[in-house]
């Protein structure tokens, strides 16, 4: 869409697409779906655009998108083995300046991390929801079922 959204004079981070300042790129939709959920509850005004990634080893397509349109962005990861190793690829291959911008589930900041712990911890976004809000839920949230997308829609 680039080419022709310029030939009609319009600008990307403008007109269509993601906010220009105010992005939060997640590793996928269920991501998204509790992140609106908290969004909706808490009845922010001015909420920030989350843009779902198919997968943490896509998140890195986003963020070269984003940066190529001038967008500002933070990036949410899971603390666990392949947010880590999307976090690597960030930093190697996108720039050190990204460090700032990535936050960890369950981590004040990047600094926290300790590549050692990854391998035997794993913190999601579904880790934060109390076991009481998931016992409300018709499809209740289960890691190794293949409902965990059904039941983050259910809890939007």
């Amino acid at each position: 869409l680039s080419p022709l959204i310029k030939a009609i004079g319009a600008d990307l981070k403008f007109n269509i697409g993601p906010s220009s300042n105010n992005n939060i790129i997640t590793e996928g939709i269920s991501d998204y779906m509790y992140l609106q959920a908290m969004i909706n509850y808490l009845e922010i005004d001015d909420p920030p655009n989350i843009i779902p990634s198919a997968g943490a080893s896509n998140v890195n397509r986003i963020v070269s998108i984003l940066i190529g349109w001038g967008c500002d962005f933070k990036i949410l990861l899971d603390y666990d083995r392949a947010g880590y190793d999307e976090y690597k690829i960030l930093i190697n291959n996108l720039g050190i300046s990204l460090k700032e911008k990535i936050i960890f589930i369950g981590s004040k900041s990047t600094i926290d991390i300790i590549p050692e712990e990854i391998n035997g911890s794993r913190k999601t976004i579904e880790n934060l929801i109390d076991d009481k809000d998931y016992e409300k839920l018709n499809n209740p949230y289960d890691a190794a079922s293949s409902f965990k997308t059904i039941a983050a829609k259910e809890f939007l």
